[in-house]
């Protein structure tokens, strides 16, 4: 598992843009920035669309007040489910980034990886501060589908303002 004060693997994922993936890489979104993502198993589940990704998005000026300059979401599905999933949560990915790691290639580098019955290889749920690359903050949950705990929002808050 990455830990505090290590390098962010790079590694592409992909945002919905035009009706079509459009591949990203990690360090062109973190390079220079202090940045906070959150990983989280999957799309259109119960914890992570009833309280993870709407806590964030609630909270994203309170992160930019506290030197936050991009959030950004990572899940185990396609660029395709990410948007329609945000769009759902009227959330704006112009403001909450929703990224799509369909093959669980990045988390894995990351050692933040889960299986999970009948869903097969999943993040497990996640929070992280990247200052230009490194992590500074890190805060993974048990395994397991519904475990939220220390990887909301609040946790990143408290953390930037001690």
């Amino acid at each position: 598992m990455i830990k505090v004060g290590e390098k962010i693997p790079d590694g592409i994922l992909h945002v919905l843009q035009d009706g079509a993936p459009k591949a990203v890489t990690m360090h062109d979104l973190c390079k220079d920035k202090k940045v906070v993502i959150f990983g989280l198993p999957g799309a259109y589940t119960t914890v992570c669309s009833s309280k993870q990704v709407p806590q964030y998005y609630e909270k994203l000026s309170a992160l930019q007040d506290v030197g936050v300059e991009a959030v950004f979401c990572v899940s185990v599905n396609d660029a395709f489910v990410m948007h329609h999933w945000a769009k759902d949560l009227n959330v704006e990915e112009e403001r909450l980034c929703m990224l799509a790691d369909g093959e669980a290639a990045w988390n894995s580098k990351l050692g933040l990886t889960q299986h999970l019955d009948g869903l097969g290889t999943r993040a497990l749920r996640y929070s992280m501060v990247v200052d230009n690359l490194v992590v500074t903050h890190l805060n993974a949950e048990e395994p397991g589908p519904t475990c939220y705990r220390i990887s909301g929002p609040d946790t990143i808050l408290k953390q930037l303002m001690d």
